[in-house]
């Protein structure tokens, strides 16, 4: 799960994303991702130094922007990326390591609520997804390709697999990426949610 509002400013190392047949969709967020893995590793990869740029001269009540009313602060958004990162760590170990693996589902709004976010330290947050962001990365790396085509059953989204997985998680980056630009944005206009 994981919000899927449409971000109108997308970071330039976006995969291209093509109208999605039922055939072919992300079974997650039902689009669908091109490119080649050497070009997903690069952009899970560079997207660490993304997210720096993105967060570059914040103070700390900054971390506090939203991009909309109702929607997660910037603050908000990191901690969220980071527990993605640890289930995502989870998943893609699981699959390529396990026969048949289960692949366990998580709320990302009780995980917000029930370990507040809204009070987490955001450069922590940052800090930890960084280190978790890099090591998956360099374990999908050493993985190698045959691992790569290995799946596991999602109970909401059925299989899923570890390069799937891959492609669906840039998405998912620059889903969040866009938001926190939409909320540096509104706070350059003066709008704070």
């Amino acid at each position: 799960m994981f919000d899927q509002t449409e971000p109108q400013m997308l970071p330039e190392t976006a995969i291209e994303r093509t109208p999605a047949t039922q055939e072919n969709a992300c079974p997650i967020c039902k689009k669908q991702h091109s490119g080649s893995m050497s070009s997903v590793l690069r952009a899970l990869g560079s997207h660490v130094d993304d997210l720096k740029k993105k967060l570059r001269g914040l103070g700390e009540k900054d971390y506090d922007l939203s991009y909309g009313k109702g929607k997660w602060s910037i603050r908000q958004v990191l901690c969220h990326l980071r527990d993605c990162e640890i289930n995502f760590a989870m998943r893609w170990r699981k699959m390529i390591s396990e026969e048949n693996a289960a692949i366990l589902p998580f709320d990302q709004n009780l995980w917000s609520e029930g370990t507040r976010y809204r009070r987490q330290d955001a450069k922590a947050a940052f800090s930890t997804w960084q280190a978790l962001r890099e090591s998956n990365v360099e374990m999908l790396k050493l993985a190698g390709k045959a691992a790569w085509s290995r799946s596991g059953l999602h109970p909401e989204y059925g299989p899923v697999g570890a390069e799937q997985l891959a492609r669906h998680v840039v998405y998912h980056d620059l889903n969040h990426f866009g938001h926190i630009e939409l909320a540096r944005a509104r706070a350059r206009k003066g709008k704070r949610a």
